[in-house]
């Protein structure tokens, strides 16, 4: 058991850990969606300087506090069983060379097939791994420096984690070393591992974590992949079990017979559908559940779905609230795990302030007044129609209005920023 009688944080002081750099992560790629709409309408060549001064920028100040977060929480943690004088710190910084990414990748921005989307993604992606970095890296400094000597392990969040993870993961609870230095210091964009410190010296273990089992799988597909194989072949092999990993072949969703997908009033109208008038029952209800929210939790209109693909394409993730049916009681749509905010989702038909404020209003009223519900965050999808700064202007105002809000974001066709509520 992990906690007090393995000297070893268990997964609620691990889930802590990971929420922080997760906060920091988001707060991040919310500053770069900022700087990605204020640089939209430059030539492409502005665009590639200004991303090479500020994504650095960016990576380096929410690393800061990632890595400051990691720092408390090794203090915190380590406090619990052993009192000296020892006192966790932050290290120098480290990250790859962010200006030698943005430069190598700035060609989707030039040209007649300029995709600016696909720099975006890119983007998010590499800011997330470089704000995270800050955090892990402090917990293998500190690990290290610690005259206690702890060991410690890539631990998966989840009930799944991808075949890479597993793989490093399999490892379980090793000393500092440099062969452990290069295992612990690979991730990929939007991993969910946190480096965990024990200091059992016999078998420290954490709820969920089984690295000898990890092991196992990964001799088993070490075996599979024939003769001599490389650690591409190895995680070939483990992606090739259906369902076990989550970058491996998934399993075929059984649709129910006659499925008949529910749809919205207007829905045909609405920004975020367009172009997609051809979608069968069937597809919708496989996107549902790629999506990550079983139709044994609920069942979403298109444009809910439509949402949490792009949303988690940009390295989200969500908690979907399933509706009250059965007492009609208004809830909040989703959780949005990396803020912990609750959110509630309004997809328009039109970029008109006028429609998106009454929206707003009439939603945080009728939960109010009929539920005593608090829906205070507020997600608008335009699809990929583009915000025009006379509507951020506009927005930034809607708490003048009687029934105010606490926070708003808008998703467009350039990405998910937050408005900045007067």
């Amino acid at each position: 058991m992990s906690g007090d009688a393995s000297r070893t944080p268990d997964r609620s002081q691990i889930d802590s850990l990971s929420r922080a750099q997760a906060r920091s992560a988001a707060l991040a790629k919310r500053e770069l969606g900022n700087v990605w709409a204020e640089i939209a309408d430059w030539e492409p060549a502005r665009q590639r300087d200004a991303l090479l001064e500020l994504v650095p920028a960016i990576i380096d100040k929410y690393a800061d506090t990632s890595s400051v977060a990691a720092a408390e929480w090794y203090q915190r943690v380590r406090d619990k069983w052993i009192s000296d004088d020892f006192k966790a710190r932050t290290p120098v910084k480290a990250h790859d060379d962010i200006s030698k990414l943005i430069r190598a990748n700035a060609g989707v921005l030039f040209g007649d097939d300029a995709d600016p989307g696909r720099m975006l993604r890119f983007l998010n992606a590499v800011v997330d791994k470089g704000v995270k970095q800050g955090g892990r890296d402090t917990i293998r400094y500190n690990a290290k420096r610690d005259p206690k000597k702890p060991r410690y392990a890539r631990v998966p969040s989840g009930a799944r984690t991808c075949a890479f993870c597993a793989m490093l993961a399999s490892r379980g609870w090793v000393y500092e070393s440099a062969e452990t230095a290069g295992a612990m210091s690979e991730y990929h964009p939007d991993c969910d591992c946190e480096i965990v410190p024990s200091w059992d010296k016999d078998r420290p273990s954490v709820e969920g974590y089984d690295p000898e089992k990890l092991y196992e799988d990964y001799e088993k597909a070490y075996k599979a992949a024939g003769d001599n194989p490389t650690v591409e072949d190895v995680l070939a092999a483990m992606r090739s079990q259906p369902g076990k990993y989550t970058d491996g072949r998934l399993v075929p969703v059984k649709v129910p017979k006659d499925w008949k997908q529910p749809h919205a009033q207007n829905e045909d109208r609405l920004l975020s559908m367009k172009g997609l008038a051809d979608v069968t029952d069937e597809e919708w209800y496989r996107r549902q559940e790629r999506a990550g929210v079983p139709h044994s939790v609920d069942t979403l209109y298109p444009q809910e779905i439509v949402f949490l693909e792009r949303f988690q394409n940009l390295g989200n993730h969500v908690e979907w609230i399933p509706r009250d049916k059965e007492n009609a009681t208004a809830t909040n749509d989703f959780r949005w795990i990396e803020t912990n905010e609750l959110c509630e989702l309004k997809s328009m038909a039109k970029a008109d302030f006028g429609k998106i404020a009454d929206r707003i209003t009439k939603a945080v009223r009728s939960a109010k007044e009929n539920h005593d519900v608090v829906k205070d965050c507020f997600v608008i999808d335009i699809g990929q129609a583009k915000r025009k700064d006379k509507l951020v202007h506009q927005l930034e105002r809607y708490n003048d209005r009687e029934w105010k809000i606490r926070r708003l974001f808008i998703f467009d066709g350039e990405g998910f920023s937050e408005i900045k509520l007067k």
